[in-house]
C-alpha cells in the first residue's frame, strides 16, 4: 500500500509541480535569509518575515518590487543575498542545475531534462544540457561585461572604485535578469540624461528579455553561419519587440513631453523616452518618476507588462509569441481564413489556441488578484486610484517591478503600503508570471486524461 502511494506521488509530480515547487523552496529559503538581522542595515531594523517574503519572491521572480529602501534597509549581506537570488531567479535554478552537473561531469536524468525544458521554454530535449551550459556561460560573459561598464562609469562619476564594482555587477546582475532592483533609492532616475548607463542597461534587459534560443539562432545564422535562415520563433520574436519597441518610445515620448519629461533637453527626452518605453518589458528600471506620469501613459504600460519578455528569457509576462499569434489568429478568423500563416509557414492550431489559451489564463490571474487587492486595499486605492493598484497587480505579473511607489515612504513600491495579505496576494501573483499561466494551470490540474473518444459536435452561438 505505501509502495502505491508512493508510485502514484511520483507520478504526480510533474515537470511544472517542480518547478512551481522550486521556486517556492528558494523563495522561503531567501525568505529566512533576509529575515536574519544581519541582512539589514541596524538603522532600518530586522525585516519582519512578510517583508522579507516579499522581497524574496520579488528577487526570485525577477521582479524589483520593493516594499523596503534597497540601498539603505539592506546591508551589504543583504544586497548580496538579494543578487544571488535574482541570478538564480533569473536563469532559472534547473539551468545552474544542469550546468553544474556538466561542469561536475555527472548524468542529467530525463526528469531533470524535463524541468529545465519547461523553465528555459526550450521545444525539445536534445541537447538540452549543452544549451543549458552555454546558457550558463552567456549570462556571465554579458554580465562580466555589462558590470564593467557600469562600473567605469559609476567610477567617472564620483563613486569610490570599490564601490563602482559592486554597483556595476550588481546592476548589471539585475538588468540581465529583467529584475529592475537597484542599489540607488531612486533607482537609475539621477542618470536619465546619461547615455552610456541608459543604453548599457537597456541592452542587457533587451537582450534577456529576448530568450536564449533567440541568442542561439541569431549566433547561429549571424556569425557561426551555420544555417541559412531564423527559426520562425526567432522572427516573430524579433518582429513583436521590434513593434513593442517602437510603439513604447513614441508612446511615451508624445504622452510625456510636455508632462513628466518638460524642461529636459531634446537629447534627454529622446534618450528617456527609448529608455522609459522599453523598460515596461519586464525590466522594471526607471530614469523617470513613474507616480508623475499621466494616466494615458500608466494605461499603456500596463499592456506592455501584461505581454511581457519572450519565452525562454529572463521575464514574465504572457510573452511576445503569444500576443504575436493570438493577432495572427484574429487576423485570420477577421479575413476569412482558414490556416494561421506568418512568414511563410503556417501555425498549427495548437499553437494558437495555446497563445488564446493562456491570454485567457494571464487575464483571469490579473482580475482575480486585482479583485483580492480591491477588497483588501481600500487606503491605497483611495490614495492611488483603482489605476495604480492595477498597475502595482499587472507589473507583478508582469515580473516588471515597475510601481506608482508609495504614498507613505516614496522609496519604495506601493506594495509598501498594502495589508500582510495584499503583499502576499502580490507575492503571488509575481510567482505566477514567472513561471508562466500554463504551467500554473497544469500543475493545479490533478492529473492530466487522454481523450480516449470524442462527442458529437455540438452548435453554440459566439459574439
Amino acid at each position: 500500500m505505501g509502495r502505491m502511494r508512493s508510485s502514484i506521488f511520483k507520478r504526480e509530480l510533474t515537470p511544472s509541480r517542480v518547478l512551481i515547487f522550486g521556486y517556492a523552496s528558494l523563495i522561503l529559503i531567501g525568505t529566512v535569509l533576509l529575515a536574519i538581522p544581519a541582512s539589514s542595515s541596524r538603522a532600518a531594523g530586522r525585516a519582519s518575515l512578510v517583508d522579507a517574503y516579499f522581497t524574496a519572491s520579488s528577487a526570485i521572480c525577477v521582479t524589483g518590487l520593493i516594499v523596503r529602501d534597497t540601498q539603505h534597509d539592506f546591508s551589504p549581506l543583504g544586497k548580496a543575498i538579494l543578487l544571488v537570488l535574482m541570478q538564480i531567479g533569473g536563469l532559472g535554478y534547473m539551468t545552474l542545475a544542469t550546468s553544474f552537473s556538466l561542469l561536475l561531469r555527472r548524468r542529467i536524468s530525463l526528469k531533470e531534462r524535463l524541468v529545465t525544458s519547461e523553465g528555459l521554454g526550450q521545444l525539445t530535449l536534445e541537447d538540452l544540457g549543452k544549451f543549458a551550459l552555454k546558457v550558463f556561460i552567456v549570462t556571465a560573459v554579458l554580465e562580466l561585461v555589462g558590470g564593467a561598464i557600469l562600473a567605469l562609469r559609476f567610477s567617472m562619476a564620483g563613486i569610490p572604485v570599490p564601490r563602482s564594482l559592486a554597483f556595476g555587477l550588481f546592476h548589471s546582475v539585475s538588468a540581465f535578469c529583467n529584475a529592475g532592483f537597484s542599489v540607488f533609492s531612486r533607482n537609475l532616475s539621477g542618470f536619465t540624461d546619461d547615455a552610456l548607463i541608459s543604453f548599457t542597461v537597456m541592452s542587457l534587459f533587451i537582450v534577456g528579455g529576448l530568450g536564449f534560443i533567440v541568442l542561439r539562432d541569431l549566433y547561429r545564422r549571424l556569425i557561426k553561419r551555420s544555417v541559412k535562415r531564423l527559426s520562425e520563433h526567432t522572427k516573430l520574436v524579433l518582429v513583436v519587440t521590434s513593434i513593442l519597441l517602437l510603439l513604447g518610445f513614441t508612446g511615451v515620448l508624445l504622452l510625456e513631453n510636455g508632462r513628466a519629461m518638460a524642461g529636459l533637453s531634446v537629447k534627454t527626452k529622446l534618450i528617456a523616452s527609448l529608455f522609459q518605453g522599453a523598460t515596461p518589458r519586464t525590466a522594471g528600471f526607471s530614469t523617470l518618476n513613474i507616480g508623475s506620469l499621466a494616466a494615458p501613459t500608466l494605461f499603456l504600460m500596463v499592456f506592455f507588462m501584461f505581454i511581457g519578455a519572450s519565452p525562454g528569457g529572463t521575464g514574465g509576462g504572457i510573452k511576445t509569441t503569444t500576443f504575436g499569434s493570438a493577432l495572427m489568429k484574429l487576423y485570420s478568423v477577421l479575413s476569412g481564413r482558414a490556416h494561421v500563416s506568418a512568414f511563410g509557414r503556417s501555425l498549427s492550431e495548437f499553437v494558437t489556441t495555446r497563445a488564446l489559451v493562456l491570454i485567457l489564463a494571464g487575464i483571469l490571474i490579473v482580475t482575480m488578484g486585482t479583485g483580492l487587492l480591491l477588497v483588501s486595499e481600500g487606503q491605497a486605492i483611495a490614495r492611488k486610484g483603482f489605476l495604480g493598484v492595477l498597475f502595482e497587480e499587472v507589473s507583478a505579473f508582469g515580473t516588471v517591478g515597475l510601481s506608482v511607489g508609495s504614498y507613505t515612504r516614496t522609496q519604495t513600491s506601493l506594495s509598501h503600503d498594502f495589508t500582510p495579505f495584499g503583499k502576499v496576494v502580490i507575492a503571488l501573483t509575481m510567482l505566477a508570471g514567472r513561471v508562466g499561466p500554463l504551467t500554473v494551470g497544469v500543475a493545479v490540474v490533478l492529473r492530466q486524461r487522454k481523450e480516449v473518444f470524442v462527442y458529437p459536435e455540438g452548435r453554440v452561438m459566439i459574439g
